[in-house]
């Protein structure tokens, strides 16, 4: 596996655009002929609950825990240079408008077939409504990768449904807290065992040396010990990790 943390040569990076609304400075651009997703960290929003690292670094590690497991849930990112000075790159996915991986339905509906449901709620207008996602070994695979990540802002808009069938995950700046801060709206398997190949996958990440090197290039050492942790602990339950009580179980806005 290549290192995700080595800052790719000077190349001109052309901004023609910028993504809005966002919590951090994030572009869009063109680099080598790619379409490509820019957040530098100078543009990025101190967190109070995040005081180490950056959240570039954390995007490119997760994107190496992707590549471990061989799910390739993350687009291809890495750290580079552009206008503003270092920052995360990550190759820009379309994703096709007609699907929805992850949706908000009336609670009177019936659920559709494929679809798991999460929660029920109410909308802006008061009316009952439903939280669904896709019952996919893509969205499966996912929610493990989340699980192990620690991610803390898994939205609904952050899974990209891709035309082939392909589901990308995005936006994994908040994540590798070695405190519990697991948000997500991917709650659908919650309990449910764990198959045979997403075991195999998180046994082989925990002890791949490789991946290991390259987030002690991106994290600190604490992060990456809990990383470890949460692998084992999810080898030793077996299952699709539950909310933990301690932290809310659903980012917001959920989309």
């Amino acid at each position: 596996m290549s290192d995700p943390s080595v800052v790719e040569a000077a190349e001109p990076l052309q901004l023609v655009g910028r993504i809005l609304p966002a919590s951090n400075a994030t572009f869009v651009g063109e680099l080598g002929g790619r379409r490509v997703v820019y957040k530098p960290i100078a543009g990025e929003r101190p967190l109070w609950d995040f005081p180490e690292g950056n959240l570039a670094s954390r995007e490119v590690a997760a994107y190496a825990v992707s590549e471990a497991l061989g799910w390739q849930v993350v687009p291809p990112t890495r750290l580079g240079e552009g206008p503003h000075g270092t920052g995360m790159l990550q190759d820009w996915a379309e994703p096709d408008p007609e699907q929805a991986p992850v949706d908000v339905v009336p609670a009177t509906q019936s659920l559709p077939p494929g679809y798991r449901h999460v929660l029920d709620a109410l909308d802006g207008d008061e009316r009952p409504v439903s939280l669904i996602h896709e019952d996919t070994p893509e969205l499966r695979r996912m929610t493990v990768f989340d699980a192990l990540i620690n991610n803390g802002d898994r939205k609904g808009g952050h899974v990209l449904a891709m035309p082939g069938g392909h589901r990308y995950g995005v936006d994994h700046g908040v994540s590798f807290h070695v405190e519990n801060k697991l948000r997500t709206v991917l709650w659908g398997w919650l309990g449910e065992p764990l198959s045979d190949e997403e075991i195999a996958a998180v046994r082989h990440v925990r002890g791949d040396e490789a991946l290991l090197a390259a987030l002690g290039g991106l994290l600190t050492p604490a992060e990456v010990r809990a990383f470890t942790e949460r692998c084992g602990a999810l080898l030793a339950s077996g299952r699709f990790p539950e909310p933990s009580g301690q932290w809310p179980a659903i980012p917001w806005p959920a989309f």
